[in-house]
């Protein structure tokens, strides 16, 4: 089983989605419920996952977007900032805590990716406890600020991060 096969079979959310997907698109053209392998056949996923993890592209956060860009062409723009409320300036990198993610080149760490939902129960607990102002683990702020998944960054060739 492929991994992006073990992914469906294990996230009932994930499947649901791409079994409604299958039913929008081709109706009822399975006799019966299909297969994570199935549904990666169908949808040609195998060769979409190819081809993404083919790609060439990078972010850029300009402290006040974050933009994914391929082919020296910004290809999506997302609202994004770094640093709490008044400490989001470049006099702020230095500020553990409080200001922005230093400036300088970053990788996302593919082995540090985590789901909320596979998130273990104390994470989620120190997520909420952060309403109540405990700082404590790797969402504060919970799926508000972060979203559903996460994945670290590092820093990259030649970056020198420096905080106080």
């Amino acid at each position: 089983m492929s991994p992006l096969e073990h992914a469906i079979a294990e996230n009932y959310a994930l499947r649901r989605q791409y079994l409604a997907f299958l039913e929008d698109r081709f109706g009822d053209e399975f006799p019966k419920t299909p297969t994570p392998r199935d549904i990666v056949k169908r949808l040609n996923l195998d060769e979409v996952e190819w081809r993404i993890s083919r790609r060439q592209a990078r972010l850029l956060f300009d402290g006040q977007s974050l933009q994914w860009i391929e082919d020296r062409q910004v290809e999506r723009r997302w609202p994004a900032v770094s640093g709490k409320p008044g400490f989001n300036g470049k006099e702020h990198q230095s500020l553990k805590d409080r200001g922005p993610i230093p400036e300088g080149s970053y990788v996302a760490l593919q082995s540090d990716f985590q789901k909320w939902e596979e998130a273990p129960a104390i994470n989620r607990a120190a997520c909420i406890l952060n309403f109540i102002s405990i700082k404590a683990g790797r969402w504060p702020g919970c799926t508000i600020a972060w979203g559903d998944t996460t994945r670290r960054v590092g820093p990259g060739p030649g970056n020198q991060r420096v905080r106080s």
